[in-house]
Formats: structure tokens, sequence, C-alpha cells
């Protein structure tokens, strides 16, 4: 059992007694634990309070001397005043004011924190009291010296700061005047770039307009010459070249080779030198030493354009844009930058800001690289710039590492850094390998007009992801269109309205017709080599085309139902007639009044009805069955079908039955 022993009378007693059985001594008073426990408190309580009150007599300690100080101050500008008046007096009066300031400001007179300030106070009065009168007037003299020499040092700086001021504003009007100067200079330097554009551009145009005119003075002659021999009897070489061989017009041929041979010289030039290209053996040591070149010129380029830009912007206000920096899950960083910032800083900025290295960034604007000497001007005309930064793995952003894995698969390129990608070696083994690499090269090898021919001789639809340029290149669009003829998609109008063009691919497939400018169903040339392909091409053709008879005869020599497409004068010509023979399927489109297409319905019921031998010597049945009751074949056998020119088609073969 538990006991506990009371402090006054050390007697035991029992856990549950509250109060002490020999002296009556209540437990909380007698029992030392329960003392303890409750003076415990008490003795926290007091320390605090302790803590309290010692803060409490620092912050007065503090007012104090800041109050001491304060009056300290006010009353040495009072001082210095009353002794400037006391130096004036005579010298009874002197002392005696002299005596009232000593008493007032003796140490022993005020507060403990102000007698520091006092003394000093004291002092000053008590070096007044002591000096004689050849003293003082010294001192007076000294001290109106001194003030002589600070109105003369203060109005001297006043004077001072007066001509910097008129220097500053003379220097502003000179920057100003020299601005005006370079914008004057600028804006006529603009005007005169804008006159020699112009200037070119009437020349381009007139060169142009002589060009087509020769054109069309050679188109005349050789129309001239074909309209000459058609009337000797003789047809036309590109009709005949056209209905035998089907290679287009040779004339038109003909008159283009003696334009094409410089160009031709060009190009086969390039392609031996792209055939050295592709026939060179690339190793390591190689793409090595490519590697740091192509790093020496990115950095190269970037000092460039910085210097433009800083000349550029020189003596202007840089406007501001923000620039906000994301990767693939979350939004990274915004950066206050200037218009006249390239990649390269804002890439050093994510590096500082994020610890990614600039060498291992990829920066994305929408679904394009953006290149490290890219300025932000270029980018985008808003103040506000959307970046998605992708960072690259650095065994894709050492030579060596990636190397190894390039080895493997060409589509390791896709997670490589910045600078492998502008590596042109790198680019040219992977193109070796698959035309898609193209669309992992950095945006100036995408423009790289030799790699653009390596990708397109692959797949023409290369075209898509190269730069713009090259979709109005001619040469280029012509060697993608002869690769695959969907590539015609891709080019600009200008170029779909090119016969060449065209014609590649409308030689493939009737498919790219799709894709063919609209003016080019008026060109006489196009819609031969169209017909030859395919003669219901006819239908597409320009309503004066399908009204000439070469192009309708070449249509029906490849495809006897494109008669259906000529005009309404042309079904009638005999030699028409001659060409369709007696197709049964193609006499129909002739005109209901020919021979031919009388005969055609008799041979077409002929044919589908082959059960029935009714006798033609009957003319009032013949009139019904050769239709010269009805517009067109289809009316009749639709009145065959009805029952009533069938019911006297079976009257007549029972009558012929009962006479045999």
């Amino acid at each position: 059992m538990s006991i506990w022993e009371c402090a006054k009378c050390l007697g035991d007693n029992p856990a549950e007694s509250e109060s002490c059985e020999w002296c009556d001594t209540a437990r909380d008073e007698a029992d030392a634990t329960r003392v303890h426990r409750q003076e415990a408190p008490d003795s926290r309580q007091q320390e605090i309070e302790a803590a309290r009150a010692e803060r409490l007599h620092q912050e007065l300690d503090k007012l104090e001397e800041e109050s001491a100080r304060l009056w300290a101050a006010e009353r040495q500008r009072r001082l210095v005043a009353q002794l400037e008046v006391i130096d004036s007096m005579t010298v009874s009066d002197r002392r005696a004011c002299l005596r009232g300031l000593q008493l007032e400001l003796h140490p022993d007179k005020h507060q403990r924190r102000r007698q520091p300030h006092a003394q000093a106070l004291f002092l000053l009065v008590q070096a007044r009291w002591q000096e004689d009168d050849q003293t003082r007037h010294q001192r007076r003299a000294k001290e109106a010296s001194a003030r002589e020499e600070a109105e003369t040092r203060r109005c001297q700086e006043e004077e001072d700061a007066e001509q910097l001021k008129r220097r500053q504003e003379c220097h502003e009007e000179d920057e100003e005047a020299e601005q005006l100067r370079r914008q004057k200079v600028a804006k006529e330097k603009f005007l005169q770039l804008e006159e020699e554009r112009r200037r070119r551009e009437v020349e381009r145009g007139d060169l142009e307009r002589r060009l087509n005119e020769e054109r069309r003075q050679r188109y005349q002659a050789e129309k001239a010459k074909a309209q000459a021999r058609k009337a000797k009897g003789k047809l036309p070489e590109h009709l005949s070249m056209i209905l035998g061989s089907g290679k287009g017009s040779e004339m038109h041929k003909q008159s283009s080779v003696a334009q094409q041979q410089p160009k031709q010289k060009e190009e086969a030039t390039a392609d031996k030198s792209e055939s050295e290209d592709e026939a060179e053996v690339i190793t390591f040591e190689s793409v090595a030493g490519e590697q740091v070149r192509t790093e020496r010129a990115r950095k190269r380029q970037q000092v460039k354009v910085r210097e433009e830009q800083q000349r550029l912007w020189q003596g202007k206000d840089v406007p501001a844009i923000r620039v906000n920096v994301s990767d693939i899950q979350s939004h990274l960083c915004t950066i206050a930058a200037s218009r006249n910032w390239i990649i390269s800083d804002v890439k050093d900025f994510v590096e500082t800001d994020h610890q990614v290295p600039a060498g291992q960034q990829r920066l994305l604007l929408g679904d394009r690289d953006v290149d490290d000497a890219e300025v932000l001007a270029d980018l985008t005309a808003a103040a506000e710039l959307n970046l998605v930064m992708i960072p690259c793995s650095i065994k894709y952003s050492h030579i060596d590492d990636f190397w190894e894995a390039f080895q493997t698969t060409w589509r390791v390129l896709q997670f490589a850094s910045p600078s492998l990608r502008a590596n042109r070696l790198i680019v040219r083994l992977a193109l070796r390998k698959d035309w898609r690499a193209i669309q992992s090269a950095s945006p100036a090898l995408r423009s790289d007009r030799k790699l653009a021919k390596a990708a397109l001789k692959q797949d023409g639809m290369a075209l898509e992801v190269l730069a713009k340029e090259f979709q109005e290149d001619r040469s280029l669009a012509l060697l993608a269109v002869r690769q695959n003829w969907r590539a015609l998609r891709l080019l600009p109008a200008g170029l779909q309205a090119d016969p060449v063009l065209a014609a590649a691919a409308v030689e493939q497939s009737a498919e790219a017709m799709e894709h063919v400018a609209p003016e080019m169903f008026g060109n006489r040339d196009f819609m031969l080599i169209m017909v030859q392909r395919d003669g219901l091409a006819l239908k597409a053709a320009a309503a004066e085309l399908q009204v000439d008879r070469q192009v309708v005869l070449a249509a029906i020599k490849q495809n006897p139902k494109a008669i259906m497409y000529a005009s309404q004068k042309l079904r009638a010509d005999p030699v028409l007639h001659a060409v369709l023979g007696s197709n049964p399927e193609t006499a129909r489109y002739l005109r209901l009044e020919s021979g031919s297409r009388t005969q055609s319905d008799v041979s077409t019921f002929d044919e589908h009805n082959r059960g029935f031998t009714p006798s033609y010597a009957n003319t009032e049945l013949m009139a019904k069955f050769r239709g010269d009751g009805y517009r067109n074949f289809q009316e009749m056998s639709a009145a065959f079908r009805s029952g009533a020119l069938r019911q006297a088609f079976l009257n007549r073969g029972d009558e012929r039955t009962k006479e045999k």
C-alpha cells in the first residue's frame, strides 16, 4: 500500500488520506511532492515576468537615451545663438550671462542620461569664460573668416552645379540632334532601298513581259506552221506524238531546250557533287571534327547577331517582352527580356534559374525548333512570347555517347541536343538511312539545298518539312513531284499552274488533277497530255478545248467514252464517227439524227433481247424499235420495260410464227 510522509511531523499516512492523521495538516501543505508541483509553475511565471521586465527596462533606457540626444541637439543650437549674442555684450554683462549658463548646464544639475551631453555643453561655456578680450577677438575673426569661406564655397558649388546642368542640357540637345540626324539618314537610306526595290521590280516585270511576249510569238509561229501543215493534209507533230507515243508536245520541248541548257549544266555539276558526297565514307573522327567546327560557327553567329542588335538599337529604348518558358508538364519561369535578346540569352537565364545547361536545352515555338541565334523581335510582334523547353539527356548531348547510340538507329537524332542536330555530317548519315531524319535537323540545315535534294530523292513529301522557300523553288519542286505526285498539293498556286510540274504529276496518277491549278485546264498542251493519259479528263477541260478536234481525237483514242464530253457540234463530225467505228457504248452519245446513232440503237436492242427475232420489215414496228418515236435509247428502253412496246413485239412474233 502506498503512503505519503508529512513534512511537519514526519508521520506516515495512507495514500487516500487528504490530511495528516498525526497533526491534522492538509496534504497540500504537508506532502512535499504536491508542494513542489505547485511551486514549479510559480517559478516559471516569475522567470517570464522577469524577462518581460528586463525588456521593458531596456526599451525605457533606449527611449531615455534618444530623448537625451534630442535635448542635447536642441540645446546646443540655442547655446550657439546665445553665445553669439553674449560676445557683443560688455564684460560685466558677458560674465554674468556665462555664469548663469554654467549653473544651468552643470552635469550635476541634470538627469543621469543627460549628464554626458550636458558635460560637453558645459565645457563650451567654460572655454568662453576663460578667454580674454584678445583671444575672443581672434576667435571671432576666425569664425567670420570660416563663415565667409563657407559662403564662398557654397556659391562656387551652386555655380558649378549650374554649369553642369547647362552642359547636360547642351549634351541632351546634341544627342537629340544626332538622333534626328541618324533618323533622317536611316529614312533616306530606306527610301533609296525602296526606290531600288521598285526599280528592280519594274525591270523584272519588263523582263517577264518580254519573255511572255517572246513565248507568245513563238507559240503563234508554231501555231501558224501547224496550220500550214494541216492545210497541206498533214497532222501536226505534237498531235501525232500524243496519239502515237503519248509523250506530250515535242515542239514545246524543242522550244525550251535552249533556255534549259545553262540550268542543266548547273544541275549536272550539282549532281556530280552530290554523288561524291554520297560516296564519301564518314568516320567518327570526321564527325567529331565537324562538331567542333559547328559549335564554333554557332558561337560566332551568336556574337555577330548580338553586335548587329547593339548597332540597331544604339541610342534607342529597347522595348520589353515577356518570355514564358514551360516544360511539357508545367510553367517554369517568366523572363522580363528585351526585344533585342537572342534565344541563347534565354537559355542562359534558364540555366541560371533551373540549373539546366544551355547546351542541353531545346526550345520550341509552336511546332518548330528555334535556333540560338534567332532574335526575339523576329519571333513575334506581340508583347509576350511562349516557349516550350525540352531538356536533352546527357547521353545525347556529347558526341562520344551519341555516336555509339547513333550506330544502332538514326532515330536518336530526335533526342539529340541542338548542337548535334546542327552537325551536317550526322544529318547526312541519317538521311542515307531515312529521309524523315531531315525533320530532326536544325533550322539552318533544313534550309540547306543539298540536304533538301537528298531527302526529296527518297520521297517528294519531304518538301512538307523543309524550309518554306524550297516549296517555291521550281527545280526542287519538279524533283519532288517526279518522285511522288502527291507533293503537288504542297506547292504554291504559281507552281501548280506550271505545265511541266502538272504534267509530271498527272503522268503518275490521274488523281493529281485535284491539285492542278484551274487555269491549267485551259492550257492546250497540258490537256493533250492529260487526255492521252485518261480520255475522260476531257470532262475537266475548258469549253474552248472541248470544241478542239485534236484534243477530242486524242481523248477518244484513249477512251471512246470521252465523246460524251465533247461539244454538240463535234458529235456530228464524220472524223469522230470514223474513230468511234461501230462501238455501241459510245456511238449513242452522237447526235440523234446521225446514222451511227440509229445503227447503235438497233445493235444494242438486239444484244439485250436475243430471245426475240422480230421482223424489221414492218415499218410501224421498226419505227418504234429504232427509236424514231423516242428522243433517245433510254426512253425506248423504258417504254419496252413498261409493256407497250414489248406487247407489240410479242404480237408481231406470234404472227411470224403462224406464218411459218
